[in-house]
C-alpha cells in the first residue's frame, strides 16, 4: 500500500456529507486495483489516528477504503444503502468495482453480518470478512459486560421490554441461501 492517505466525501441520506479516506495502491498501475472496504467499530466513534496488528494490511496493489462517520443500529434504508462505495468508484477510477471485499470488527463485523444477509447491500463484495463481529444480537445481551451500548442503540430498550427491537437488526434473522 501507499503511504499517502486520501480523504474524500459524498452526499449521504438527508443531504449530510459524509467523509472517507482511502490509501491509494502503492504503483498506480495500468490495471484498476482491487478494493478493501473497511467498515469499523464502535458504532458511537469514528475511525482514529492509530495502529493495530489486526488491520496490518501486507498488501501492495489492493486500495483500502473506509468511511469516517458515526452510525447508530437503528439508521434508516437511505443511510446504508448509500454504503459510499459508488461515490469512491466515481471519484477513483483505479478501484476495481469487480473485485471487492468488506471487512470489518466488532461492531464494524455486526455490520458485514448485516450487509451480507440483505440482497440489496451485499452485491457489490466478493467476500466478507468479521473479525469478531455479533452475529446473534441475542447472544450479545447475554454475553456482554456493557449493556448500555446495546439498550441505547436499539432504541433504550432491554430485550425484555421490547424483543422485536432486537429481532429486527438481529442478522441471524437474515440468513438465506
Amino acid at each position: 500500500m501507499s503511504s499517502s492517505l486520501e480523504t474524500f466525501s459524498f452526499i449521504g441520506a438527508n443531504n449530510e456529507t459524509v467523509w472517507g479516506w482511502h490509501i491509494p495502491p502503492i504503483k498506480r498501475i495500468n490495471q484498476k486495483a482491487p478494493l478493501t472496504f473497511l467498515i469499523h467499530g464502535d458504532p458511537q466513534a469514528s475511525c482514529y489516528n492509530s495502529w493495530s496488528y489486526r488491520w496490518n494490511f501486507h498488501v501492495k496493489v489492493m486500495l483500502l477504503l473506509e468511511l469516517i462517520f458515526v452510525v447508530l443500529i437503528h439508521m434508516d434504508k437511505n443511510f446504508t444503502n448509500k454504503l459510499g462505495l459508488n461515490a469512491a468508484l466515481n471519484l477513483f477510477n483505479y478501484i476495481d468495482g469487480n473485485r471487492a471485499i468488506a471487512l470489518g470488527a466488532s461492531y464494524g463485523g455486526y455490520m458485514i453480518d448485516w450487509i451480507a444477509g440483505h440482497t440489496q447491500m451485499n452485491q457489490r463484495f466478493q467476500a466478507f470478512v468479521n473479525y469478531h463481529g455479533i452475529f446473534d444480537v441475542r447472544q450479545m445481551v447475554y454475553s456482554t459486560d456493557e449493556l448500555w451500548f446495546i439498550e441505547y442503540d436499539i432504541g433504550q430498550f432491554t430485550q425484555y421490554e421490547n424483543p422485536q427491537a432486537y429481532e429486527i437488526f438481529n442478522p441471524i434473522n437474515y440468513i438465506s441461501d
